[in-house]
């Protein structure tokens, strides 16, 4: 992660949604808004930082943590939990 020495290093942004789907892209939020105004529950906000020596906003990258720890996958008895096959006749 860039160093941040004040506010001016980085933008909040959101991700932008396309019939009600994520899409990957992102937008700054406008600094004169209200947050109340700009957005709903649960939307996506992402720290966008700016390159040190452009000002440019740098590419968001987001990585999503699995959901089990590394050494715990989920059992194979338990995805098959219910799903008997009928016996022959």
């Amino acid at each position: 992660l860039p160093e941040v020495a004040s506010t001016n290093d980085f933008e909040l942004s959101r991700a932008l949604k396309e019939k009600g789907r994520l899409t990957g892209k992102y937008e700054p939020l406008n600094e004169n808004a209200a947050i109340k105004g700009l957005l709903m529950n649960w939307d996506t906000l992402a720290v966008q930082y700016k390159d040190p020596e452009t000002g440019n906003l740098l590419p968001i990258e987001i990585r999503v943590p699995s959901q089990y720890d590394d050494e715990e996958e989920p059992s194979a008895s338990a995805t098959q939990k219910g799903k008997r096959k009928a016996p022959p006749a």
